[in-house]
């Protein structure tokens, strides 16, 4: 290894990235190798730094640029960032060979590596890799162990994965020409290398890695002292909402000794072809890639290329570098275990993507193949919590929307079922009560209410809107809760001022008087009044929704007693089906109210929800 002369103010070091690395390495190795290992020994109070096998990175991660520490995959977390592995739940094992600028004369430079990783239980895993670099006059291995581990889902550090790693390093030197007092069989040195990473994930889109390698700074000389400094990797990966999360984006920097490096690149896969482009750089090096993986096998390709004259031998840029990796993946388990493992993983994800349902899905199958898996219990019932929380807000801003309209019915459905699904959230079960009050308790059944209404339909006809809206601001007074009133109050103030046109004013006209008649019992004429709004106004929803129940309450009378006590039961069956997530009994139970009641509007309106939500349309 390299020593400077006394008289320097700073020791001449083999500092930084790999490519820096060798740039000095061969100028000196070119030069005499021997000089440079007689200067090592007889110098060796000065202190040297080189970073150790920076050159022996795996296929994909090179290709991206040469910095994969927030984005470690299986094996390459034994190089990156050992927290990677607290991802890992199946076996797997890879080996990569690459030589090293091919074409330059005399000179033989290759590195090659083994890895395997060794899931433990759930998310944690031990991995263990050997990596070897061969040169005419040097090589160095490096037998490295590691453990990464992840943290449950309910905990605060659920985003959160650790890992530490133990190596042993070692070069020896082969001499080209016998040092006096030199034994040749002894010019190689050893010993023990720490190292730790994290992994967090602050977006379900992002994720942060930080390493360090060689913490304890070992030393290799062979005489006196020859430090590997601390390597410090730091990185974030991003995978934006583009082709189904198909890109990829990194960007990290490394820091060894003095030498500071940034590296970046992009990935795009082509899921169906299961295959992925790569391409990479840093400031003196380029880098394209390809990949192919299936379920079992993978193959990794990176090229690498000298892009300016930086990194060069007599200010020729350095030939480029073929990298090939080969790796196999599987599970120790039987076929039902495999898919139960495989299940649980993509679970796992789909909760750190906060994709709910996908992950609620997941863990569901899971549950079917082993019920009592505490992992599968406490990720389905986060999954499915967070799943009903959306489908609640979706309800409930469907609810406000309906009310704005005036279309109470409607309204009161969406808040029960907002209500159904996230039932802590006390805004829903508020709405509820609400609007129910409002269709059973309020105003219309009040006859001073009833009076302000018809004098109001009467002011309508004769068109003096102004002192209409006035009858109905009293009735509202007098019930300034009422949601219906509350409606019509808004509603025909804007037409009033607004100068709406005369077709607008017969259909809300004709909606109050349809429910007066409704009010008073009397269906006859509220029905008469809503076919009249539907050939006015064919799509007209309140009427038509208001037409149908009354239709099918007809129809409902004809009903046993015992008929009518079923259909309720069942109906209550499929909502709380469809509350716990099981979308598939909810339907069967509302299609067995169909057979028992085939006029039963809730359950023809739940079967059209749910099947609008699941994307399968209607029957």
């Amino acid at each position: 290894m390299n020593k400077a002369p006394k008289s320097d103010t700073k020791p001449r070091s083999l500092k930084g990235t790999s490519r820096y690395f060798f740039r000095n390495f061969m100028s000196i190795y070119r030069f005499s190798l021997s000089l440079s290992v007689f200067v090592s020994f007889f110098w060796g109070a000065q202190p040297s730094l080189a970073a150790f096998l920076d050159f022996s990175l795996p296929a994909r991660e090179a290709a991206l640029g040469g910095n994969g520490v927030a984005l470690p995959q299986s094996t390459s977390s034994l190089t990156f960032n050992p927290a990677g592995l607290g991802d890992q739940s199946r076996f797997e094992v890879t080996a990569r060979y690459e030589n090293l600028f091919s074409g330059l004369e005399g000179d033989n430079l290759s590195t090659g590596n083994l890895s395997a990783v060794i899931p433990l239980w759930l998310g944690d895993a031990f991995g263990i890799s050997v990596d070897h670099f061969g040169a005419n006059n040097l090589s160095q291995d490096r037998v490295l162990a590691a453990f990464g581990k992840s943290f449950g889902m309910k905990t605060p550090l659920r985003n959160l994965r650790i890992g530490a790693s133990l190596s042993f390093l070692r070069q020896q030197f082969t001499l080209t020409a016998p040092l006096s007092g030199v034994n040749p069989a002894n010019v190689s040195a050893g010993n023990f290398s720490v190292g730790a990473g994290v992994l967090y994930d602050p977006f379900s889109w992002a994720t942060l890695g930080l390493s360090a390698q060689d913490i304890n700074q070992p030393n290799l000389g062979v005489v006196g002292v020859d430090v590997v400094p601390i390597y410090l990797r730091y990185g974030v990966t991003v995978r934006p909402p583009v082709g189904e999360n198909r890109l990829v984006l990194t960007l990290a920097q490394s820091l060894a000794g003095s030498v500071f490096g940034t590296q970046g690149g992009a990935e795009w896969t082509f899921t169906r072809l299961s295959v992925a482009l790569r391409a990479g750089c840093d400031a003196n090096m380029g880098v394209v890639g390809v990949g192919w993986h299936n379920d079992g096998l993978t193959i990794d390709y990176a090229y690498e290329f000298s892009w300016n004259a930086a990194p060069s031998l007599g200010g020729v840029g350095l030939p480029g570098s073929h990298l090939l990796e080969v790796g196999f993946a599987w599970e120790n388990a039987s076929r039902e275990g495999r898919v139960f493992q495989d299940l649980l993983y993509k679970g796992q994800q789909g909760l750190r993507a906060q994709q709910w349902k996908d992950a609620y899905w997941y863990y569901q199958q899971a549950y079917l193949l082993k019920p009592g898996e505490p992992a599968v219990l406490e990720g389905r019932e986060k999954a499915l919590g967070q799943y009903n929380r959306l489908r609640a807000e979706s309800f409930f801003k469907e609810g406000q929307k309906a009310e704005e309209k005036g279309y109470l019915l409607e309204a009161q459905r969406e808040y029960e079922w907002a209500s159904s699904l996230c039932p802590q959230e006390k805004k829903y079960s508020l709405a509820h009560d609400w609007v129910s009050k409002s269709l059973t308790q309020a105003a219309l059944g009040d006859p001073r209410v009833q009076k302000l209404l018809e004098r109001f339909v009467s002011l309508i006809k004769n068109g003096d809107n102004a002192v209409a809206l006035k009858k109905v601001k009293a009735a509202k007074a007098l019930y300034p809760q009422d949601a219906f009133l509350d409606f019509m109050y808004k509603a025909f103030a804007r037409k009033t001022y607004a100068g709406s046109n005369h077709r607008d004013e017969n259909i809300d006209r004709m909606t109050v008087e349809a429910e007066i008649y409704r009010s008073k019992g009397r269906m006859d004429l509220a029905r008469e009044t809503w076919t009249k709004i539907l050939k006015n106004d064919p799509g007209n929803p309140m009427a038509s929704e208001n037409l149908t129940e009354s239709d099918q309450g007809g129809a409902g009378s004809e009903l046993s007693a015992a008929q009518k006590a079923q259909a309720r039961i069942l109906l209550q069956k499929g909502l709380k089906a469809y509350v716990n997530g099981d979308v598939e009994t909810a339907v069967a139970n509302w299609e067995e109210v169909l057979k028992v009641d085939p006029h039963n509007v809730n359950a023809m309106n739940n079967l059209t929800r749910v099947r609008v939500e699941e994307g399968k349309g209607t029957k």
